[in-house]
């Protein structure tokens, strides 16, 4: 996977609100944005997300606001948080995403620990994206469940 298809931009109050806008029929109803109501409200410049979060507009090729790409830097490793658009959801496109969001990753930030995901036991899609992309399940605490690559 060479042929990069996405813009990944710092996140805007703009994407916020049209993030938030979203709704899934999924398990996940929808987007919460409320640490970046937050970090506005505090003059972050760039907004942070939760955890202190860095966070990533992603735009296709026709410049659609495709997802959100989200880099929380922890001790143990680097936590990817991610959402698509639910106009592009069950079209095939989450591996590519993810690759594109690990390559902006280390393109923008040095890091030298694992990727790792976090998801709920419910979030049946993203549990088949993340495996198909070869993240590995490697505990469960309560409902969420943790993937590394």
């Amino acid at each position: 996977m060479t042929h990069f298809i996405y813009r990944f931009e710092e996140i805007n109050y703009a994407n916020v609100l049209e993030i938030e806008s979203w709704r899934y029929s999924g398990f996940e109803k929808a987007i919460y944005m409320d640490r970046y109501h937050e970090s506005r409200e505090r003059g972050d410049n760039p907004l942070k997300g939760p955890r202190g979060c860095f966070g990533y507009a992603v735009f296709n090729k026709d410049n659609t606001l495709f997802g959100l790409m989200e880099y929380y830097f922890e001790k143990d490793g680097v936590y990817l948080g991610l959402a698509i658009n639910p106009l592009f959801i069950g079209r095939g496109l989450s591996k590519q995403f993810i690759y594109e969001g690990i390559e902006n990753l280390k393109k923008k930030h040095k890091f030298d620990k694992p990727v790792k995901i976090e998801v709920h036991r419910k979030n049946i899609q993203g549990i088949r994206a993340y495996e198909s992309y070869g993240f590995k399940f490697r505990s469960r605490k309560d409902d969420i469940l943790l993937y590394t690559l």
